[in-house]
């Protein structure tokens, strides 16, 4: 008695790995399945893993999330769910190191509430100096970026 077709991936499946099908007679791609119906006509085989993602500054990685839509449609070939979307968007995102942990980010940025309020204080300050001295017919200037350079941390 010989073995099913697909006994090997069937074990590896029962086992946990993740499983591709192809029907050869209609397309050359891999699709993902969760539940593999293991017909005779069709190939599988255990999900290879991921390549390693693109990194910001990568030539391959895409600059723009239009980009990364037209490089994740056609990697699935007929098109992505939404949510299977925004899975992809924000793995890429994480994996580009352009989304970071909130501690990370309180750690990179320091005490943010109390220059926020500085520069906000700063600005209300010059504001009502700057229209004082326009309602007395003063000659004033109003930088906005000199101002925040000025307020210190």
């Amino acid at each position: 008695m010989s073995s099913h077709k697909h006994a090997e991936v069937i074990t590896a499946w029962a086992n946990g790995a993740e499983i591709q099908f192809r029907d050869i007679c209609f397309s050359e791609d891999w699709k993902d399945t969760r539940q593999p119906q293991w017909d005779e006509s069709l190939e599988y085989r255990v999900k290879p893993a991921e390549p390693e993602r693109p990194r910001v500054g990568d030539a391959r990685s895409p600059r723009r999330l239009a980009d990364l839509y037209d490089q994740l449609w056609r990697k699935s070939g007929s098109g992505l769910a939404p949510a299977q979307f925004a899975d992809d968007v924000l793995r890429h995102a994480c994996d580009a190191g352009q989304i970071v942990t909130r501690e990370e980010f309180d750690r990179a940025v320091g005490d943010r509430k109390a220059r926020d309020m500085a520069v906000a204080e700063a600005v209300r300050d010059a504001a009502n100096k700057w229209i004082a001295d326009r309602w007395n017919k003063l000659e004033s200037s109003f930088d906005l970026a000199a101002i925040i350079a000025e307020v210190k941390a």
